[in-house]
């Protein structure tokens, strides 16, 4: 079983914020997973004092996030959107998905490592509009 990759400095200990810190909302789309720690360990050594961070993600590999008890969310990657295009319309899916996690966290601020989540969208739409 693969262990997950830890930055040197990384604490183990999970991340304790007040619910009543703004929430900061980090996208990690597109990025290639062995980036995950590294991310996670600078956006809370720089934010997570005063923000709650919730990270979005278009991968699986949740391990480094659930290890320090961050909140996350996931949308489904554009290469298993092409592969199952047929169950769904990915794209209507995933717009209001996006709306609806806003909805949920209401983040004062939106912040990308990778792609932004519009781009994310668009590549989407493009895949379907492209028969992909």
């Amino acid at each position: 079983m693969r262990q997950p990759h830890r930055h040197p400095d990384d604490e183990t200990t999970p991340v304790q914020v007040p619910p009543q810190h703004p929430v900061l909302m980090v996208t990690v789309l597109g990025v290639n997973p062995e980036e995950h720690p590294e991310i996670l360990h600078k956006v809370l050594a720089r934010h997570g004092q005063r923000h709650r961070c919730v990270f979005v993600l278009d991968h699986d590999d949740f391990a480094p996030f659930l290890a320090r008890g961050v909140a996350l969310e996931y949308l489904t990657p554009l290469d298993l959107q092409a592969q199952h295009a047929a169950l769904m319309d990915w794209p209507d899916y995933l717009s209001e998905k996006w709306m609806l996690l806003q909805l949920k966290w209401q983040p004062g601020q939106i912040i990308a490592y990778g792609m932004t989540a519009d781009r994310f969208l668009n590549l989407s739409r493009a895949g379907r509009d492209n028969g992909l």
